[in-house]
């Protein structure tokens, strides 16, 4: 289900799509440790000994395309929902994606 409006007042464009899918993914980091050098006369990055953490990843899946989302948005959601996706003017940058309140 698609609709787009553009509205006056903000300039966005909306459109309400239906959320098909979500997942949350493992995503392994390296830690990056600071060593104080005084042979360079400064500040090195060590990265050798540090073991990647994982971090999870939230992603909505609407449209057939994967959006990366905090936390708190994709716990308020499920599969099935209507999600609100606000777009610049232009329509070509993605601001924010909201639970759809049905307005």
């Amino acid at each position: 289900m698609k609709s787009i409006n553009k509205t006056t007042d903000s300039k966005v464009l909306v459109r309400i799509e239906k959320l098909q899918d979500k997942e949350v993914l493992l995503d392994y980091e390296e830690n990056d440790t600071a060593i104080p050098s005084p042979v360079l006369g400064g500040t090195l990055i060590s990265t050798w000994a540090q073991e990647a953490e994982p971090e999870e990843k939230y992603y909505l899946i609407i449209d057939d395309c994967s959006y990366e989302v905090n936390k708190s948005l994709y716990e308020n959601v499920d599969t099935g929902d209507l999600v609100r996706m606000i777009y610049s003017q232009d329509g070509k940058v993605l601001l924010s994606i909201t639970p759809d309140a049905g307005d």
